[in-house]
Protein backbone atom coordinates (compact mmCIF):
# COMPACT_ATOMS: atom_id res chain seq x y z
CA UNK A 1 0.00 0.00 0.00
CA UNK A 2 2.63 2.22 1.22
CA UNK A 3 5.70 0.92 -0.98
CA UNK A 4 5.54 3.25 -3.89
CA UNK A 5 5.08 6.55 -2.13
CA UNK A 6 7.93 8.81 -0.99
CA UNK A 7 8.83 9.22 2.28
CA UNK A 8 7.64 12.80 2.48
CA UNK A 9 3.96 11.49 1.98
CA UNK A 10 4.40 8.75 4.42
CA UNK A 11 5.12 11.41 7.02
CA UNK A 12 2.39 13.57 5.70
CA UNK A 13 0.14 10.43 6.29
CA UNK A 14 1.50 9.46 9.54
CA UNK A 15 0.64 13.40 10.86
CA UNK A 16 -2.72 13.01 9.12
CA UNK A 17 -3.48 9.43 11.39
CA UNK A 18 -1.75 10.47 14.64
CA UNK A 19 -3.26 13.96 14.82
CA UNK A 20 -6.62 12.57 14.49
CA UNK A 21 -9.69 13.45 17.37
CA UNK A 22 -9.76 9.76 18.41
CA UNK A 23 -6.15 8.91 19.83
CA UNK A 24 -7.03 5.37 20.32
CA UNK A 25 -8.03 4.83 16.72
CA UNK A 26 -4.84 7.15 15.58
CA UNK A 27 -2.51 4.17 17.34
CA UNK A 28 -3.76 1.30 16.63
CA UNK A 29 -4.06 2.46 12.58
CA UNK A 30 -0.76 3.45 12.80
CA UNK A 31 0.23 0.15 14.36
CA UNK A 32 -1.34 -1.67 11.73
CA UNK A 33 0.53 -0.33 9.35
CA UNK A 34 3.68 -0.27 10.83
CA UNK A 35 3.67 -3.87 11.58
CA UNK A 36 2.30 -4.64 7.65
CA UNK A 37 4.46 -2.27 5.85
CA UNK A 38 8.14 -2.30 6.14
CA UNK A 39 8.45 1.09 4.68
CA UNK A 40 6.40 2.95 6.68
CA UNK A 41 8.13 0.94 9.57
CA UNK A 42 11.65 2.29 8.62
CA UNK A 43 10.17 5.98 8.65
CA UNK A 44 8.78 5.81 12.45
CA UNK A 45 12.54 4.02 13.33
CA UNK A 46 14.47 6.60 11.23
CA UNK A 47 13.22 9.92 11.53
CA UNK A 48 13.80 11.37 14.69
CA UNK A 49 10.65 13.46 15.08
CA UNK A 50 8.04 11.26 13.65
CA UNK A 51 9.78 8.11 16.30
CA UNK A 52 8.77 11.19 19.02
CA UNK A 53 5.30 11.86 18.30
CA UNK A 54 5.08 7.69 18.04
CA UNK A 55 6.13 7.03 21.22
CA UNK A 56 4.02 9.90 22.55
CA UNK A 57 0.99 8.75 20.91
CA UNK A 58 1.43 5.28 22.79
CA UNK A 59 2.18 6.35 26.08
CA UNK A 60 -0.36 9.56 25.73
CA UNK A 61 -3.31 6.18 25.22
CA UNK A 62 -1.56 3.20 27.42
CA UNK A 63 -4.37 3.76 29.79
CA UNK A 64 -7.27 3.97 27.22
CA UNK A 65 -6.24 1.35 25.30
CA UNK A 66 -6.01 -0.99 28.36
CA UNK A 67 -9.54 0.08 29.62
CA UNK A 68 -10.82 -0.81 25.85
CA UNK A 69 -8.79 -4.29 25.71
CA UNK A 70 -10.56 -4.87 29.31
CA UNK A 71 -13.89 -4.09 27.59
CA UNK A 72 -13.18 -5.95 24.76
CA UNK A 73 -12.33 -8.67 26.32
CA UNK A 74 -15.17 -8.98 28.24
CA UNK A 75 -17.48 -8.90 25.76
CA UNK A 76 -19.25 -12.50 25.37
CA UNK A 77 -20.10 -11.98 22.13
CA UNK A 78 -17.13 -10.66 20.80
CA UNK A 79 -15.22 -13.12 18.24
CA UNK A 80 -11.77 -11.82 19.15
CA UNK A 81 -9.40 -14.06 20.56
CA UNK A 82 -6.95 -12.64 23.82
CA UNK A 83 -4.67 -12.52 20.49
CA UNK A 84 -6.43 -10.25 18.28
CA UNK A 85 -6.82 -8.43 21.16
CA UNK A 86 -3.64 -7.73 22.62
CA UNK A 87 -2.53 -7.29 19.20
CA UNK A 88 -4.95 -4.81 18.64
CA UNK A 89 -4.51 -2.64 21.93
CA UNK A 90 -0.81 -3.26 22.00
Amino acid sequence: MFDNLPDEMLSEVFRRVANQADRVAAFCEIKASRSTNQKFRALIESDQTIRAEWRNLEEETRDDRVRYAKIDAGNSAGTRTANDIITYYG
